[in-house]
């Protein structure tokens, strides 16, 4: 089965400057976040929810994993290395497949509660009409983020590919013989 990719990025950007952008973005993020606990002294009370049953410390090294994987997916994709790219790839890819199985196992207990018998199991009617929203809601969020998902895999697969033209450049110039490049990284 063959992963399917797209050739621009958001529908109207380049996807190596795309991928780029994306890398900033998320090196700036990662960054203002780390600055943002340490050197501004994020209190306790000042944090999320979820970050307040999580030790500070934890949280911190979240954010540089997050910023040495963007740092990295900007390298690879401005110095031609997909290699470098895949550490997003999968780390994104991991969750999204979790999140289609249980959205799908889910699904038949839903279909079963809400027409059971011909009729909506819920007395309340707004309940009932919540529960759809937060299905479609749902779909619609696992949608985007699956297409989010294709916008970074075509990254990776277009690094890939110009890597393996480069190396091929490099072989044929090299004083215009061929020469045995298996051994080139990009």
């Amino acid at each position: 089965m063959k992963i399917p990719t797209v050739s621009r990025c958001c529908c109207c950007i380049d996807l190596q400057l795309g991928g780029l952008i994306l890398g900033w973005l998320g090196i700036i993020s990662s960054s203002w976040a780390i600055l943002d606990i340490l050197a501004i002294g994020k209190t306790r009370e000042a944090l999320t929810r979820l970050e307040q049953n999580i030790p500070v410390g934890i949280v911190i090294v979240g954010y540089l994993v997050s910023l040495i994987m963007n740092i990295s997916w900007t390298y690879g994709i401005s110095q031609v290395k997909p290699n470098f790219l895949l550490a997003i790839i999968i780390l994104n890819g991991i969750p999204l497949v979790i999140s289609y199985i249980s959205f799908f196992v889910s699904l038949p207990f839903l279909i079963y509660k809400f027409i059971s018998e011909g009729r909506p199991q819920f007395e309340d009617p707004h309940f009932a009409k919540m529960m759809y929203f937060i299905f479609v809601l749902s779909f619609v969020l696992l949608a985007l983020w699956t297409y989010c998902w294709i916008v970074l895999y075509s990254i990776y697969r277009k690094v890939k590919i110009d890597a393996q033209q480069l190396r091929k450049i490099v072989a044929t110039t090299a004083v215009g013989v061929k020469m045995d490049v298996s051994n080139i990284t990009p």
